[in-house]
């Protein structure tokens, strides 16, 4: 049997940067800041 390959894990900066990327969906970020983001745990749960 063949062994899958290890992925290495984010760093946990870059992993939160694309989790709050991913939540904003108003706005951009770089504009109206963390208010553009969704962090409804549905939301979440999808990322």
């Amino acid at each position: 049997m063949k062994r899958m390959p290890v992925l290495s894990a984010a760093p946990p900066q870059k992993h939160h940067e694309a989790l709050a990327k991913y939540c904003a969906t108003m706005c951009e970020i770089e504009c109206c800041g963390l208010d553009a983001c969704d962090f409804s745990q549905v939301h979440i749960a999808s990322y």
